[in-house]
């Protein structure tokens, strides 16, 4: 699943919640030390992801978050 979440949209949150859970409280993502990674450059994908990220001069990068699910 490949979704832009830079903008706040109630229909894409209830997506990802839906597929991988809800997000951690702040709390614990404090306790955690953080659940995120760094920012990941994307330098291979299929061509169908590569179609998507050729529509935009955006750089290619993502990054990868824990659920508690």
């Amino acid at each position: 699943m490949l979704l832009n979440v830079s903008y706040n949209d109630k229909q894409i949150r209830k997506k990802i919640e839906t597929e991988v859970g809800k997000p951690f409280s702040l709390k614990e993502r404090i306790e955690l030390g953080g659940i995120g990674s760094s920012k990941l450059i994307i330098t291979e994908t299929s061509v169908q992801i590569h179609n998507l990220l050729i529509l935009d001069n955006n750089r290619n990068q993502c990054n990868i978050e824990m659920r508690p699910n």
